[in-house]
């Protein structure tokens, strides 16, 4: 499905990075505005801009910011991994992506090198490896609420609550979500075309999400997790309501303002996310507008998605 003609393409946002005083300058007018504000740092991927990542990091620290490094810890980042905690000392959260496979890890991962281990699903070994370097990031550093994101689809929602229990034991918390697909050419976050993956809800699978529920382990949102997985939102039916109030932004690398994480939207770029607030974090003369842009967006181009944790 081709992109809207209106949406920048990658040259752009090769040329247009937001710079560090930029996000600075974000950090701090959603700090001033809600201190207790859940910030994910997402990508691509964000140990590439070692620089900006360090800067920001240090600034949330500064802070006390609630906040996640999104990242897949592949062998690309490694070297700036190491640099990062040089001269980071500690970081609130690092998320990697464990897909629910990890119940069938073989040992050559530890043992053998990159290239011997090719003959593995290339999706699998990166949820191997990610699940490898965080569990020894966080035997060195200060990691004070290491995540694991676990998408599941059709094929693989059996496994989920093993997958749970083995990150459970590495003192991983779960973050898990739902594959999502494509409704229209205005969603740029997802690059599934067909539905047959979905995970739809069943009685087998709500009995899985009440065990999960009562259960000990580290869950995200582990209380909300029956009012989040349920036969309304499931498979790909969750509803932000927006247009009852504006909780949570998603911001593109030059920092202008997306719609949400799942569509870029249109008619935001001129906007900066910093936009929305003053420095004082109060409503800027420009919230109105933006907001009301964001609504007419959503009733436009917005076809609900499985992103549960934007929901009210």
């Amino acid at each position: 499905m081709f992109k809207p003609s209106e949406y920048p393409g990658r040259q752009y946002y090769e040329k247009n990075e937001a710079s560090i005083s930029d996000w600075n300058t974000l950090i701090d007018r959603l700090y001033a505005h809600n201190p207790d504000c859940e910030v994910f740092i997402t990508g691509g991927e964000p140990f590439i801009e070692l620089e900006k990542l360090i800067s920001l990091v240090k600034r949330m620290n500064d802070l006390d910011m609630d906040y996640t490094i999104c990242s897949s810890l592949q062998e690309e980042v490694e070297g700036n991994v190491r640099e990062f905690f040089k001269k980071v000392d500690k970081v609130n959260s690092i998320m990697i992506s464990a897909d629910p496979y990890l119940d069938a890890m073989p040992d050559t991962i530890k043992t053998k090198s990159v290239d011997e281990n090719r003959e593995i699903d290339d999706e699998k070994y990166k949820t191997y490896v990610g699940y490898i370097r965080l569990v020894d990031i966080m035997s060195n550093y200060i990691i004070m609420k290491p995540k694991a994101e676990i998408v599941c689809d059709v094929n693989t929602i059996r496994k989920l609550t093993k997958t749970v229990e083995i990150l459970d034991k590495s003192g991983i918390c779960s973050y898990i979500t739902l594959l999502d697909d494509v409704k229209n050419q205005y969603y740029d976050y997802s690059n599934i075309m067909s539905s047959k993956e979905l995970v739809n809800y069943n009685r087998v699978i709500g009995g899985m999400f009440e065990s999960l529920a009562k259960s000990d382990y580290n869950i995200y949102r582990k209380e909300d997790l029956l009012k989040l997985f349920n036969s309304e939102t499931m498979p790909t039916n969750s509803n932000c309501e927006l247009e009852k109030g504006l909780r949570n932004i998603s911001v593109d690398s030059d920092a202008t303002l997306r719609l949400c994480t799942r569509i870029k939207g249109r008619d935001l770029f001129e906007f900066k996310a910093s936009d929305l607030f003053n420095n004082d974090g109060t409503y800027s003369k420009s919230y109105d507008e933006i907001y009301e842009i964001m609504v007419g967006n959503k009733q436009i181009l917005c076809v609900r998605c499985s992103d549960v944790y934007a929901a009210p």
